[in-house]
């Protein structure tokens, strides 16, 4: 449903795009364009049609570009299920249905509709030039980009300090000496008794759990202080459990089952994820460059009057002098 959906919102941006295209010729050649025109793309941008249905036709151009919206790593199977295709084919002649129809009943006529489509035109194209800016972008080789980001903040390429432990949790309660139970607890342990066992039987972890009271790759950083304390004179003493002990939570016995000191990560096994850091940070760079350039061109004019006309349609009252903010580029 999530890749129809995509396919169907492609399908509108499409349109969009054509009957922008298309208005800006009718305002330099004059002649009212037909409302079919308005969605034929140029034969070298749309390709060979792929399907056709009445007045409604999806060429391969346009297929196209709905298929790279779908995630490259879900587009083969997606293209390989025929129900899946079917389904999105069928959309895709719907939404062109829909929209020649109501462009033949004169939805064009309508202000609100002619400048949300011509938003959504200038907003597609945009991002494509966006695109297209940082893909021009490229270096040939991002090691040395990638080796100078490492050795400047060694300290975000450390594996943290983790840890896989179990334990058996009393909180306090007013009905019960939690510090007398706990050593009982920990002396039928010492005799023999399964830690599994005896969480089932006292631990206000249980609740019913598969695996009560086990954690797994628990970073010490995020737990209580006193805890991880404890946890690090269990790694330090290569003891296995430890003895009962206070924290502000209630009592525990905890046992450790793996410990994973903090450890620095050679550049050979984070090279790969610094240099997608830094492709993106040269194309994102040249983007900024170039919204700059833009901006320096021309500076912003607010017709203030028209936009206080505009917000009082919504019962809202201009906020003062507007200044335009042009923000910078993400992702």
């Amino acid at each position: 449903m999530t890749r129809i959906l995509i396919g169907m919102v492609a399908g509108f941006v499409l349109a969009a795009i054509v009957f922008f295209m298309a208005q800006q010729d009718q305002r330099a050649a004059g002649p009212a364009v037909p409302a079919n025109g308005i969605l034929a793309i140029p034969e070298s941008a749309a390709g060979e049609a792929i399907v056709r249905q009445g007045p409604a036709e999806l060429a391969s151009g346009e297929l196209k570009s709905v298929i790279n919206a779908i995630p490259e790593e879900d587009r083969a199977p997606f293209l390989r299920s025929s129900d899946r295709l079917d389904k999105m084919l069928g959309d895709l002649l719907m939404v062109r249905l829909m929209a020649i129809d109501g462009i033949e009943s004169g939805l064009l006529d309508s202000a609100e509709v002619a400048g949300g489509l011509r938003q959504a035109a200038l907003s597609y194209l945009g991002q494509e030039q966006s695109r297209k800016v940082r893909e021009t972008a490229e270096l040939e080789d991002y090691t040395a980009l990638a080796k100078e980001e490492y050795l400047a903040r060694p300290e975000r390429y450390m594996l943290p300090e983790t840890v896989d432990f179990t334990q058996l949790y009393l909180a306090d309660r007013e009905q019960r000496d939690e510090a007398d139970l706990i050593q009982e607890i920990h002396v039928r342990l010492e005799a023999g008794e399964e830690l599994e066992a005896l969480i089932r039987e006292y631990s206000d972890e249980a609740n019913g759990q598969e695996n009560p009271g086990r954690y797994q790759d628990a970073r010490l950083s995020e737990l209580d202080s006193a805890f991880a304390d404890e946890i690090r004179s269990l790694a330090a003493d290569e003891a296995d459990i430890s003895r009962p002990f206070e924290t502000r939570f209630g009592w525990h016995i905890v046992r450790l089952d793996a410990y994973q000191p903090e450890e620095q990560q050679s550049f050979e096994e984070v090279a790969d994820e610094l240099e997608r850091q830094a492709r993106a940070e040269v194309r994102n760079r040249a983007l900024r460059r170039y919204m700059n350039a833009l901006i320096s061109e021309h500076d912003p004019e607010v017709n203030a009057e028209a936009l206080e006309r505009l917000l009082d349609q919504y019962g809202v009252e201009a906020p003062g002098t507007i200044s335009v903010e042009q923000g910078s580029p993400t992702g």
